[in-house]
C-alpha cells in the first residue's frame, strides 16, 4: 500500500470488502450460516439420520392403512380384503390430514375437501388391493401350471390322488435334488411321510381306546351283504364266499369262534385297515385291467375293502387321526408322482423347442462367422433345454407359488403409489 495516497488506500480497502461480500461467507462464517439455514427449516421437513421426514411419513399413511386393512381383512376372502383396504386407506388419509395440520403443513381447507380426500384414498386402496390380488393370483396360477407340467401326473394318479399338485406345492417338493442338495423331492416326501406315520401311530397308542371288531365291520358288511345277495343270480357263490370270510374274520379275533370277541386296540385297528387294503388293492387292479378274477376273488376284494373302510372310520373317531391320515395319503401321492417325474426323460415337445431355439439363435446372431453362429446356437439350445427340464421348471414353479413372494407382489401397486407420494413430498420440501 506504500506509494498510494490516503484516498487510493480507502478505495482499495473498499474494493476488497466488496469482493469478499460477493463470494459469500468463508470458513467458520460459512459453517455458521449453514447451521442458521438448517435451524430455520421447519422441523417436520428435516431428514434426520437419513430417515424420512415427518411430512414424508405422513404422506404414506394412506398406503400403510390400506396395506394393514387388506391383510387384516384377507382372512374373510377377497371381498372382505377389499373392504378392509378401503377402510384402512380412508383412516390413513384422515390421520394424514390431522398430522399435516399439527405440523403446520398443507391440508384441506374445508370439511368437504377433507371428506373428498378420504373417499378418494379409500377407493384408491381398494383398487390397489384388487390389482395386487389379481397379479398375485395370475403368477400363482402360472407357477402351479409349471409345477404340473414338470410332474405330469397320469390320469389314473390324479383320480387316486386328486390334490397331488397342491401337496407338492404346499410341501415345497422339487423334482430331483436341489443344487448341492442330497435328497430328491421324492425322498423328501418319503421322509415327511415317515414323520406323519409316526405321529399318527403315537396318537393312536396314546389314545388308549379299544374297539369291538363286530362294531367296526357291522355297517359296511351289511351293505356288502345286500350287494352280494342282489348279484347272486349273475355271480353264484358270492353269498357263501362272503359268509366264510366273515366267519373266518370273527374267528381270528376270538377263541373259541362262538363267544365274546376280544376288543382291538387302536393300533390293531390300524393294522387291520392296512392289511385289508393290501389284500383288496391287487384284486381291484386286476379287475381294472379287465381280467377275470372269479366270484370268490371279487367277493374277497369287496369284503376287505369294507373291513378297511370300517377300520378307517373307527380310527378317525380319535382326535387328530383323520387329519394325519389325509396328510399321509397326500404325501403318498406326491412321492409316487415325483418318483415318476425324476425317472422321466425330457418330453418330445421340450426337445423340439430347444432344438428350434438353437437354430433360431444361430441364424439370428448378429454378424460374426460360422464359429460365432454355432456358439450362439449351442448356447440358445442349452439355455432353452435347461429351462424346459422338469427339475428347473419345478423350481421356477415353486418360486412363483412362494407365499412370501406372492404377498410382496400383491403390494406392488400400493408400494409404487407410496414411493410417488414420498417423491412428491420431497419436491415440495426442497428449496426453490
Amino acid at each position: 500500500m506504500e506509494g498510494l495516497s490516503p484516498e487510493q488506500q480507502r478505495q482499495f480497502v473498499a474494493e476488497l470488502e466488496r469482493r469478499r461480500g460477493s463470494q459469500g461467507p468463508q470458513g467458520f462464517e460459512a459453517a455458521a450460516a449453514g447451521a442458521e439455514t438448517i435451524g430455520a427449516a421447519p422441523f417436520a421437513t428435516r431428514n434426520i439420520g437419513g430417515l424420512p421426514s415427518i411430512t414424508q411419513a405422513l404422506a404414506v399413511l394412506p398406503g400403510i392403512g390400506g396395506l394393514l386393512g387388506g391383510v387384516l381383512g384377507g382372512g374373510g376372502g377377497p371381498a372382505t380384503a377389499l373392504g378392509g383396504a378401503a377402510l384402512g386407506g380412508g383412516a390413513g388419509e384422515a390421520f394424514s390430514q390431522l398430522g399435516f395440520r399439527a405440523v403446520g403443513g398443507k391440508g384441506p381447507e374445508t370439511s368437504g375437501e377433507a371428506a373428498k380426500g378420504i373417499g378418494i384414498e379409500a377407493a384408491k386402496q381398494a383398487v390397489y388391493e384388487l390389482l395386487g390380488r389379481g397379479a398375485a393370483g395370475g403368477v400363482k396360477a402360472l407357477g402351479k401350471g409349471m409345477v404340473e407340467q414338470s410332474v405330469r401326473p397320469t390320469i389314473t394318479m390324479q383320480g387316486e390322488f386328486p390334490n397331488v399338485i397342491d401337496t407338492i406345492i404346499k410341501e415345497r417338493l422339487p423334482v430331483g435334488a436341489r443344487p448341492f442338495g442330497k435328497k430328491k423331492g421324492s425322498e423328501m416326501a418319503a421322509a415327511r411321510l415317515g414323520e406323519e406315520s409316526k405321529a399318527v401311530r403315537d396318537t393312536l397308542a396314546a389314545s388308549g381306546k379299544t374297539f369291538d371288531p363286530r362294531a367296526i365291520t357291522d355297517a359296511p358288511l351289511k351293505k356288502l351283504e345286500g350287494d352280494v345277495t342282489r348279484a347272486e343270480a349273475v355271480n353264484p357263490g358270492g353269498t357263501k364266499a362272503l359268509q366264510e370270510l366273515v366267519d373266518n374274520f370273527l374267528g381270528s379275533k376270538s377263541a373259541p369262534v362262538i363267544g365274546p370277541v376280544k376288543p382291538m386296540s387302536a393300533l390293531e385297528v390300524q393294522e387291520l385297515k392296512q392289511t385289508s387294503q393290501k389284500i383288496a388293492k391287487p384284486i381291484y387292479k386286476a379287475l381294472a385291467r379287465g381280467e377275470n378274477v372269479g366270484t370268490e376273488q371279487s367277493t374277497k376284494a369287496q369284503f376287505n375293502a369294507s373291513v378297511a373302510s370300517g377300520a378307517k372310520k373307527a380310527m378317525e373317531t380319535i382326535p387328530g387321526v383323520a387329519e394325519g391320515e389325509a396328510k399321509k395319503q397326500s404325501l403318498i401321492g406326491a412321492r409316487k408322482a415325483l418318483r415318476r417325474a425324476e425317472e422321466r426323460r425330457l418330453s418330445l415337445m421340450a426337445e423340439s423347442a430347444s432344438g428350434i431355439a438353437g437354430a433360431l439363435g444361430g441364424a439370428l446372431s448378429p454378424g460374426g462367422g460360422m464359429d460365432d453362429k454355432a456358439a450362439s446356437a449351442v448356447l440358445m439350445w442349452g439355455l432353452t433345454r435347461g429351462l424346459l427340464h422338469p427339475r428347473q421348471m419345478s423350481r421356477a414353479g415353486l418360486a412363483l407359488t412362494n407365499a412370501q413372494a406372492l404377498a410382496l407382489l400383491k403390494q406392488f401397486p400400493r408400494l409404487g403409489d407410496m414411493l410417488v407420494s414420498v417423491s412428491q413430498a420431497e419436491e415440495e420440501e426442497s428449496p426453490k
